[in-house]
């Protein structure tokens, strides 16, 4: 029962990437077109078009010189969402979660919420930030009368979670819209990237603590605490005389 009501972190991520997959096709965010570059610090596969052609010299070979067969190149991105390619449209990021601290250091996001990358399309994200432990002290204390605090507990642990994901996400996801917008170059969307502005988007808990309540609420089939306390707390209702 437990683990059905707090469902694995891997469905909840795949839910969270197709939802801002969905925001990058509604802005129609397109992707930046790589160029070739021997310095670069991507890994490219040859296409079919850079196969060699057959030894042998069948079908009609003329014996002139062999003609000249371009190649495709890939860029093979590190796990990042699939987009519409056909319109070039960028992906949503691979959400990586990390809960050990000695990784989150690995990625200097120690104090910070997460780290996008670019040129895979990966989204580290910091499990301990603050803003999560934040969600779920005022979720818990809301739902502290619920019939099995364990349950409740892990419950409202995995909103909290995910809400953070989410925000962080859809920083990233506004960061890169900017790139529609002629004020924007990529230097000042690569700023809306960084770490402290996906920090300030995690930070905003409380405007995502109604969907929060609401997921909660539905899935105990409870009330939150003050929400019941207003209601005990309101004067009785004056009885009508007749006229």
């Amino acid at each position: 029962m437990i683990r059905s009501l707090a469902p694995n972190t891997g469905n909840s991520d795949e839910e969270i990437r197709n939802s801002l997959q969905d925001l990058l096709n509604r802005y129609r965010v397109k992707h930046t077109s790589p160029t070739v570059n021997r310095e670069g610090d991507l890994d490219v596969d040859p296409g079919p078009g850079g196969a060699s052609r057959p030894s042998g010299g069948g079908g009609g070979s003329t014996g002139g010189p062999a003609r000249q067969r371009p190649t495709d190149l890939s860029i093979v991105h590190s796990g990042a969402q699939m987009a519409r390619l056909a319109q070039n449209l960028q992906r949503a990021p691979r959400l990586i979660r990390l809960e050990d601290e000695q990784e989150i250091a690995d990625k200097n996001i120690t104090g910070r919420a997460g780290r996008y990358y670019q040129a895979t399309g990966e989204l580290y994200l910091n499990m301990r930030y603050p803003a999560v432990e934040m969600m779920r002290a005022q979720l818990e204390k809301e739902y502290a009368h619920a019939p099995d605090p364990e349950i409740m507990q892990r419950l409202v642990m995995t909103q909290a979670k995910d809400s953070m994901v989410r925000r962080v996400g859809r920083g990233v996801v506004f960061a890169l819209a900017k790139r529609l917008s002629k004020e924007w170059d990529e230097e000042a969307m690569g700023k809306a990237l960084e770490p402290e502005s996906l920090s300030l988007a995690a930070d905003n808990y409380e405007d995502s603590l109604q969907d929060a309540r609401r997921q909660v609420g539905m899935t105990l089939r409870l009330r939150r605490a003050d929400a019941s306390e207003s209601t005990s707390d309101e004067a009785p209702a004056v009885e009508e005389q007749p006229a």
